[in-house]
């Protein structure tokens, strides 16, 4: 029998997938030490939002957090995950950047790293294969595993079991020490998993692990038919952290393979008493970031669909922003047509919310299928080659689409990424070393801004701050009594006798409706002016009623001329552009007094990390632009304003 290794994810995905990886290292740490002594294979560290959500959200050093959890982790192997050239962040890095970048990681004892590219384009990996061999590390080779249809892998026309066995040659040539096939959706079912682990133990010499998610319920029976096929190992959570969207809890999955394959590690005794601890002293302060809105923990949608919950989440909360939640399914409808316009990428993070984000695009401002009206700058690049190659040729009209929109070449993508020269002279005197260039280069604005949080340039957000775990049991005991219906401790007082100047009202709500009545106590709460108005109410009604000691000052009301038909057609020569969704503004690409043409950019705008060019309706002149570079702006808000009359 061969020996099963469970690796542990629950510092990065576990915390990432249910708590938004809004983990603080110090109980990252209490957590790393106590996973130490449990026996697994290796633990995983840092990687992706891991990276990214300490140094924007949590005023953290990422590269003090891989240390801290390194040191934690005395007794087993750990590990981290990269997004390809990107490495932790969404465009790829220069060469330099990468190259130093694997430098530190390796400095800073990580001894595997998982490199997947997000488009499974495998050219994009050979050179950072051989910088992390050189560097001593171990490489994993990672392979998104997607499908294009509901058919299961036997149906598949892309992403069939030739398309995987070729991407794992592929990765035996760089010299990979083993191959990870990652479920990031979770929908592979356990026989696919076992004929998909088969037929690679047949082709290649690579070790195979497999990386699967509870999302559709399948997680723990694919992980079993994953080892039933021989997979050397799987990547799990411990239960606390275990199930819903996040990866399969280890503890059921230990104990059922025991039976199988002898005696396996983790020791569940150890991860019992982790459990235990994390539940008490952890989990109550980040229970807030768990979405409990639904009461299943399958993702029904995705078995059904193939959409992911947070996906039909994340369209339905824009919908509702944009159209009051309306349009949804025709929404769901055009992703799998956005998606084989652009090439059959996987549907994965961050892919799949590009794909999203289009198809809303596409739900709100096109007239008729494949328009492509607004085109977020995500897709353009894609496009334009700049992530890489796509697994199928990407649609001809898209492309010229895009060269319609872009007929000349963006340089704002080079800056979106520094090379580590260009870092270290844009921040020179904030960052001590170049850990925080790495920092800055990859993410250059919330680097910027964290590292004068560091160095106390700036006051970090309120938000920033721990709570304590007293203070999060409190707001958890406040949460429970407002579901129990008790929202005060105070003991209600005696409720008085209504009084004779009770009056009744009915109150609308909506479509509900109230009645209200009021008493207005020993004190009267009606007042005229005169006697004379006293003449319209009740002999009940006077009673209450008292005149005031000074008169009401009479209001006169001026007339207001009414517009002429030649203020309107002065007015009708203006075009408003409103965003048509709340975010922040990334660029301006126009300032006032330009002229413009339709279809031309003006600015973009940034929502869910997704750039939005917002072009002109109009030919025109710009007379005014309401906002500047990192604006937020809600949804409506007038961006600029355009005349129309001048051209």
């Amino acid at each position: 029998m061969n020996h099963i290794e469970i690796c542990d994810s629950t510092l990065t995905d576990g915390f990432q997938l249910l708590f938004s990886a809004m983990g603080r290292t110090p109980d990252l740490v209490l957590m790393a030490r106590l996973l130490d002594e449990a026996g697994y294979s290796s633990v995983e560290i840092s990687g992706y939002a891991s990276f990214d959500v300490p140094h924007r959200h949590l005023n953290e050093d990422p590269w003090e957090r891989i240390r801290l959890l390194g040191r934690a982790l005395r007794k087993t192997k750990v590990s981290m995950v990269l997004r390809g050239r990107g490495l932790v962040g969404y465009y790829p890095c220069p060469d330099d950047v990468i190259n130093a970048f694997l430098e530190r990681v390796s400095a800073n004892k990580i001894k595997i790293v998982k490199l997947f590219d997000p488009i499974n384009d495998t050219d994009n990996l050979t050179s950072m294969s051989k910088k992390i061999k050189s560097e001593g590390m171990k490489l994993q080779g990672g392979i998104h595993y997607s499908l294009t249809s509901s058919g299961g892998l036997l149906n598949e026309t892309v992403y069939n079991f030739d398309y995987y066995l070729e991407k794992a040659k592929q990765f035996e040539a760089m010299g990979a020490d083993s191959l990870c096939v990652k479920d990031s959706m979770g929908i592979m079912t356990p026989f696919d998993c076992f004929e998909l682990v088969s037929r690679l133990k047949d082709k290649t010499f690579l070790p195979i692990f497999i990386h699967t998610r509870s999302s559709g319920g399948m997680g723990q029976m694919t992980l079993l038919k994953a080892c039933e096929a021989g997979a050397r190992g799987v990547d799990t959570c411990m239960s606390v952290f275990g199930g819903r969207n996040s990866l399969p809890a280890a503890e059921p999955l230990v104990k059922a393979l025991s039976s199988q394959f002898g005696q396996i590690t983790p020791d569940l005794a150890k991860l019992d008493e982790t459990a235990e601890f994390v539940e008490e002293e952890i989990i109550p302060k980040y229970r807030f970031f768990l979405n409990e809105s639904k009461v299943s923990l399958v993702d029904s949608k995705l078995l059904a669909g193939g959409i992911p919950g947070k996906i039909a989440e994340f369209l339905n909360t824009r919908l509702k922003e944009v159209s009051n939640g309306k349009r949804f399914w025709e929404a769901v409808e055009k992703i799998p047509f956005i998606r084989k316009d652009l090439g059959q990428i996987p549907f994965v993070s961050p892919g799949s919310y590009v794909i999203a984000l289009q198809a809303l695009n596409n739900t709100i401002h096109d007239a008729f299928k494949g328009e492509y009206k607004v085109i977020i700058e995500q897709i353009s690049e894609l496009v334009q080659g700049k992530f890489g190659k796509t697994p199928r040729d990407i649609s001809p009209e898209l492309k010229n689409k895009i060269e319609e929109l872009y007929p000349e070449k963006n340089d704002d993508f080079d800056t979106k990424v520094l090379t580590l020269t260009e870092a270290a002279k844009n921040i020179k005197g904030l960052a001590a070393d170049i850990e925080d260039e790495l920092i800055y280069a990859i993410f250059p604005k919330t680097g910027k801004k964290f590292l004068k949080w560091k160095y106390h340039r700036e006051d970090p957000p309120r938000d920033s701050k721990p709570i304590s775990l007293e203070e999060a049991k409190e707001r958890l005991d406040k949460v429970r009594k407002i579901r129990e219906g008790r929202t005060f401790d105070e003991e209600i007082a005696e409720i008085p006798e209504k009084g004779p100047g009770t009056r009744v009202f009915n109150v609308f709500v909506g479509d509900e409706y109230f009645e209200v009545a009021v008493d207005p106590g020993s004190q009267p709460f009606i007042s005229y002016s005169s006697s004379e108005e006293t003449e319209y109410f009740s002999e009940r009604e006077k009673k209450s009623a008292f005149v005031l000691e000074k008169p009401v000052k009479e209001i006169q009301i001026k007339d207001v001329p009414r517009k002429t038909s030649k203020d309107l057609k002065e007015f009708q020569d203006f075009v408003f552009v409103k965003a048509p969704m709340p975010g922040s503004i990334e660029s301006l690409r126009k300032k006032p007094g330009e002229e413009v043409r339709e279809g031309e950019i003006i600015l973009v705008l940034e929502a869910m990390k997704m750039e939005n060019p917002l072009t002109s309706p109009v030919d025109g002149v710009i007379t005014e632009i309401r906002c500047q570079g990192g604006d937020q702006v809600p949804k409506d808000f007038i961006l600029c304003v355009i005349d129309k009359s001048n051209i």
